[in-house]
Order: structure tokens, then sequence, then C-alpha cells
């Protein structure tokens, strides 16, 4: 791995802090990942920590792999979701999904061979949106049932429930617009991959503040697609919950349309003749989560 050009974050995509300019070791700030020049170098004081987790009352082990839980991140329907780090070196911060009862695995095994299947989609922009999707790291028992390990997404900790407890109805009206816009582009994509997400509600849509970006999560209820109809209505009904819109676009969100792309340059059409030329509107979110 080089170090001398204009650096990301191989795992998460973030900027690295100029100080990883010629090292051999480094740290991601976001995603906690060790980068190394040199794949045979460990930094001995990383690896020190990583076996000092092994007697972390936190410690689970997902299969044969150890993570260490740093805390619950959401409840859902039928599973919880805990921050994690991988208690090995290199470490990785991750997502742990773990079904409350093994009746529940079944919808987490549909969610995984949903997700799957969408990362091994070809279809347009296919290098582009399967990053807005979980990425896929491991499976494994976990006391009695099979959890899922899905990497951490540095900056997406924040869903649109969070948005709404936050602002209100006082929200800008610009941010449901870009939001809108990012989730039907999505939404185009995942169509176009012949599935249907099936519960694009508040609680499954994360959104990356600084960066405008948007991912989907909530798999579960993910099916082959049979009408695009369904998760374009939906779509349009946690839009509008999130606050007041002007009619040219409150009126889009009761949608009977069945294409993502075509409704999404109708939105796009009627935000420019509201609010005027596209321009980035900073969204203020407290960074309560890592």
């Amino acid at each position: 791995m080089s170090f001398l050009t204009p650096i990301d974050c191989p795992r998460c995509g973030a900027p690295l802090p100029p100080d990883a300019i010629g090292a051999s070791v480094a740290t991601c700030p976001y995603c906690d990942g060790t980068l190394a020049a040199d794949p045979r170098v460990v930094w001995a004081a990383r690896y020190e920590r990583a076996l000092g987790t092994l007697a972390d009352p936190d410690l689970v082990h997902v299969g044969a792999r150890p993570y260490v839980v740093e805390g619950l991140l959401a409840a859902g329907e039928s599973s919880d979701v805990y921050l994690a780090r991988r208690a090995t070196t290199p470490t990785e911060r991750v997502v742990l999904k773990v079904p409350r009862t093994p009746a529940d695995g079944g919808r987490l095994a549909a969610e995984w061979s949903a997700l799957e299947a969408l990362h091994e989609s070809t279809a347009a922009g296919s290098s582009h949106f399967t990053m807005r999707l979980p990425q896929l790291v491991d499976r494994g028992a976990l006391d009695g049932v099979v959890a899922s390990v899905m990497r951490f997404s540095s900056g997406f900790v924040h869903t649109l429930a969070d948005v709404k407890a936050t602002h209100g109805d006082a929200l800008d009206p610009r941010h449901a617009v870009w939001i809108w816009r990012r989730a039907l582009e999505l939404l185009a994509f995942v169509h176009a991959s012949g599935w249907a997400h099936g519960a694009l509600v508040s609680e499954h849509l994360l959104v990356h503040a600084r960066d405008h970006g948007l991912m989907f999560v909530g798999w579960s209820r993910a099916a082959p697609l049979v009408d695009p109809a369904a998760d374009l209505s939906l779509l349009g009904e946690t839009i509008a919950s999130l606050c007041p819109l002007p009619t040219p676009l409150s009126s889009l969100t009761h949608t009977s349309k069945h294409d993502a792309w075509a409704l999404c340059e109708e939105v796009k059409r009627a935000a420019r003749d509201v609010f005027g030329p596209a321009r980035y509107v900073a969204l203020h979110m407290p960074d309560h989560r890592a």
C-alpha cells in the first residue's frame, strides 16, 4: 500500500490524516482500522490491546472470530444491532446483527441472501450503489442464534427518525429533497437488480449528514421485485413525514409511479422550481454516536 499519494482509507473511504503520509502503519480516525504499508507489519501496541480484550466481559464470538461489543446501536423488529470491534489485529469496527430468538434468524438469513444478490448485481452503477448497502463480513453462531457481521460505515450513524427527532417540523425542506433524491437513485439500482426493499421506513434510511449521503439498511423484508410502486409509495410516505413540503413536492410523495429514476427527475425539477438551483445546505446533527 503506498502512502505517497492522496490517501483515503481503503476500508471506509474516509480521508486519512497528514501524518499517515510516509508512515509504515497508520490508523483511520473514522473506522479505527489499522493500515500497514507492508502487510507483514504488525503494530505491537494494537496487537497487545487486542489480546487484552480476550478477558473483556463484553467479548463475544461469532463463529470462531472474537469481537468486543461497544454498545447498542438499534433495536429492530426481530434483532438487536450492536457496534463492535474485531478483537484481533488488524482490528476493524463492525456492526453485529443478532436475532432475538432462533425463530427470528430466518429473517436475518433472508436479509443476508438479498444483500449477497445485490452485491453481485451488474446493473448500471453497481460499483457506486453497492457501497450504499450494508457490506457483508461474516455470519456465525452466537449464543444459540446465527448473527450477521457487517462493516461499519463511517459517518452513517443517523436514521431519518433521528433527523426528525432532532429538527422536528423545523427541518429545512431542502434536506428532505436531497434525502429523497439519494433514496430514489439507490432504489432505482435496487429495482434494476430485480429486488424490492419492502420496508423503507425512517429507521431503515441512514444519512451521512456532512456528505449528504444515504444508505438503506433493514433488508429482512427484501424480496424479488414484483411491484416497484410499493417501495416508491412507502418511501414517499417516509419523506412526507420528515417535514412540511411545498405543494409541488408534497404532491409527488403520493405517487403511483413505477419508475424510481423518472420520479427522481420530477422531484429534481419541482425542487428547482421551488428553491432555485441546487446548493449545499449543512445538516446539523449531534455527534451522539461514533
